[in-house]
């Protein structure tokens, strides 16, 4: 039987201490339809992850059951460049199966390692990889050719690529 979910991405930019209550019930508003939802862009501090809480807590008031996970910081080599990641999820619809971690295998080459989500939707299981590619003028298409080696890592997994690419869809990469 099919299950179908909706998932979002977004690129919340700079999701710290910036964020007023305002504006996080504004993106829960924008968010409550989705049922698995990956950002990036959350701050390193500490309230980078209690903002990605209270938008979960926001979730949870309008209306469904929502968890998440928000990674470490990830591993670049110039301090401004680092970020975490978050996963927000629908728990009626959307379950988690392993514990998630940043991409060990490309801390080297991805200035930005994505973060490897583990999911379930009724029967069907998959791998989000969520990344926040270097912007244009360091030329992303560098980081994205590496998604070719994914599958000898993550064999016999659905790999789901998501996030904020820096690239138009219609680029060749």
């Amino acid at each position: 039987t099919a299950q179908t979910f909706t998932l979002c991405t977004w690129n919340i930019q700079n999701m710290g201490k910036s964020k007023q209550a305002k504006q996080i019930d504004m993106m829960a508003k924008n968010l409550d339809q989705c049922d698995l939802i990956a950002l990036q862009e959350i701050n390193t501090g500490s309230d980078g992850k209690q903002k990605v809480v209270e938008l979960t807590t926001a979730l949870n008031k309008i209306k469904r059951v929502f968890y998440y996970s928000v990674s470490v910081a990830t591993n670049s080599d110039n301090p401004h460049e680092n970020e975490r990641y978050a996963y927000i999820w629908n728990g009626d619809k959307v379950k988690q199966q392993r514990t998630f971690h940043l991409d060990k295998h490309f801390a080297e080459s991805i200035v930005r390692e994505p973060y490897m989500g583990y999911f379930s939707v009724g029967k069907h299981t998959f791998t989000i990889v969520n990344l926040h590619a270097v912007p244009k003028k360091k030329q992303p298409q560098k980081e994205l050719a590496k998604f070719k080696q994914f599958g000898r890592y993550y064999q016999k997994q659905t790999l789901i690529f998501l996030g904020d690419l820096n690239t138009p869809p219609t680029d060749e990469v």
